[in-house]
C-alpha cells in the first residue's frame, strides 16, 4: 500500500518552505474570475503552445479521513454538509490526488483518495524537454483562499508531481508551489521550473516523461501533512490532532507553467 515519508524537521526547513511562500502578492479576489472547470473537458482555455495549465481546480478540504489507513473497499457514503456547493466537497482531510494514470498505478488505493472520475489532463505535454522547452521556464501561481478557519495557525499549500510509481519516499517526487497564509485572500506568486524547493535535493523526477500523478496537500508552516496518519507517525503537523486549526479549508488552485523564454499569457481575472 502507498506511504510516504516526509523530509526531516531540518530538512524541510532547508528546502526553503518559507522562501518559496515569500514572494507572493495579495489582494482581493476579482470578481470576473471565471469558475474551475473539473474535470477538464479538452484542454484548458490557458493552456497555448508556450504554456500549459499544470493544475486549475477548486476544493474543499473537509476533516473526515479514517483513524488509520484503510483497507481497498466500497466507497464509504460522505457525511451530509450545508455547503452550497457539495461537488467541490473532498472528505479526506488535507490530502488529495487531484490526478492519476491508473493505467501504470495499483488498482488498490483506497477509495476516498481519488476521485473515480480523476486522469491525466490533456494539457500535461509528454515531455517537459522537447518539443517546447518548459525545463527552463517558470511556473505561475494564482491561489484563492475562500474559506478558512479563524484562527491565526499558518496553514500550507503544496502541489506535488511524480514520473515514477510510489516508492515509499519522495525521491520521486518534485514538490512545488508552496503558499503559506494565515487568512482569507489572494495569492500570486511565481518561481522556476528548477527552483530549488522541497524534494528537489534527491529527486528521480523524469522531465523527458509526462507526469504521472499530481497531488493537492494541505501542510503546516513546515510542510508536516494535515491528515489523521498520512506522514505522521514520524512528523505530526503542529497542533495535532486537531485539524480544526486547518480545515474546513476552500481554495482555488491554479498554476501555469510556461516556457523558457516566453511571456505569460495572463488572463485579465489573473
Amino acid at each position: 500500500m502507498v506511504r510516504f515519508r516526509r523530509p526531516t524537521r531540518r530538512a524541510a526547513i532547508a528546502g526553503g518552505l518559507a522562501s518559496v511562500a515569500a514572494p507572493f502578492m495579495s489582494r482581493a479576489a476579482d470578481d470576473r474570475e471565471p469558475p474551475a472547470v473539473w474535470p477538464p473537458r479538452g484542454k484548458h482555455t490557458l493552456t497555448k503552445r508556450t504554456q500549459f495549465v499544470l493544475l486549475d481546480l477548486e476544493v474543499r478540504f473537509l476533516p473526515n479521513s479514517p483513524a488509520k489507513q484503510p483497507a481497498p473497499g466500497p466507497s464509504v457514503k460522505p457525511p451530509a454538509t450545508s455547503y452550497p456547493d457539495p461537488q467541490i466537497n473532498h472528505h479526506n482531510d488535507g490530502f488529495k490526488i487531484v490526478w492519476i494514470d491508473m493505467s501504470i498505478y495499483p488498482a488498490d488505493l483506497p477509495d476516498g483518495w481519488y476521485d473515480p472520475y480523476t486522469a491525466v489532463p490533456p494539457d500535461i505535454p509528454a515531455s517537459w524537454l522537447e518539443p517546447v522547452n518548459f525545463y527552463d521556464g517558470t511556473i505561475h501561481y494564482r491561489v484563492n483562499v475562500m474559506e478558512k478557519p479563524d484562527s491565526k495557525t499558518l496553514t500550507s499549500l503544496i502541489s506535488r508531481v511524480t514520473t515514477g510509481t510510489h516508492e515509499g519516499t519522495h525521491n520521486v517526487w518534485l514538490g512545488h508551489g508552496v503558499v503559506t497564509f494565515d487568512r482569507k485572500g489572494l495569492h500570486r506568486f511565481e518561481q522556476p521550473v528548477k527552483a530549488f524547493r522541497p524534494f528537489i535535493r534527491n529527486t528521480q523526477f523524469r522531465f523527458d516523461r509526462r507526469i504521472d500523478e499530481l497531488q493537492l496537500c494541505v501542510a503546516d508552516s513546515r510542510g508536516a501533512m494535515v491528515h489523521k496518519w498520512v506522514e505522521q507517525p514520524n512528523d505530526r503537523y503542529e497542533g495535532s490532532p486537531d485539524l480544526a486549526l486547518y480545515l474546513p479549508l476552500k481554495v482555488r488552485y491554479t498554476a501555469v507553467v510556461v516556457a523558457g523564454g516566453a511571456a505569460f499569457a495572463r488572463p485579465s481575472w489573473w
